[in-house]
């Protein structure tokens, strides 16, 4: 009866969040971490994040500063998204080996 219940809700949330894209129901929203080099210390612990390991996902990015950070997101998986300044390249490190 459980696994019933939870199918029903998982289904539910599914189909509105195909015909609402908008009320992103399903999917967590991305959170600015970085803005202009700065770390947004609030949004850091809002997503429970330390400081330590915000940087260690920078130098995954190959960037072991945030100087030439314009902005980076927490996405909803879980992720970080990098944006640099012109010229720089965000790409993290394994997919820079892979390309």
């Amino acid at each position: 009866m459980l696994a019933a219940v939870i199918f029903f809700w998982a289904t539910l949330i599914d189909w509105i969040d195909y015909k609402l894209p908008k009320l992103r129901l399903g999917r967590p929203r991305e959170v600015l971490i970085i803005r202009n080099g700065k770390i947004l210390h609030q949004n850091l612990k809002r997503q429970q994040i330390s400081e330590h390991e915000l940087m260690a996902q920078l130098r995954i990015h190959g960037q072991p500063t945030t100087q030439n950070v314009v902005k980076a997101f927490m996405e909803g998986d879980g992720h970080l998204s990098v944006v640099l300044r012109d010229g720089e390249d965000s790409a993290p490190a394994d997919d820079k080996r892979r390309g």
